[in-house]
């Protein structure tokens, strides 16, 4: 479960850099783009089985596309999602970017 989670993480931090909008012509006076850039929270909802692996998979993206993330584990399996947030406190995520709601 550590292992895939610390991996997710590791595969959206190297993507983070690599997401930029493009432009289409589409003719005189017209043009199609997009713009990518992030849209607020994130929430997750992690059942018991897997908890760490199943809440980084969208955990990682949403950091990693500037948004804000909220977990809300199983109450049979709070803990790891508990200690992520703080191992990402620790790391330097500013306080209120990723949240954990227990019980």
């Amino acid at each position: 479960d550590v292992a895939a989670a610390a991996g997710y993480f590791e595969f959206f931090a190297g993507v983070a850099d690599k997401v930029f909008g493009s432009s289409i012509p589409l003719g005189q006076g017209f043009v199609d783009f997009t713009l990518r850039e992030p849209l607020g929270i994130s929430a997750q909802i992690v059942p018991w089985n897997y908890p760490l692996r199943l809440a980084s998979r969208g955990i990682a993206p949403a950091l990693a596309a500037g948004n804000a993330a909220v977990a809300k584990p199983a109450a049979e399996a709070g803990l790891s999602i508990v200690r992520l947030a703080e191992l990402a406190a620790e790391a330097g995520i500013p306080a209120g970017v990723f949240n954990v709601v227990t019980g």
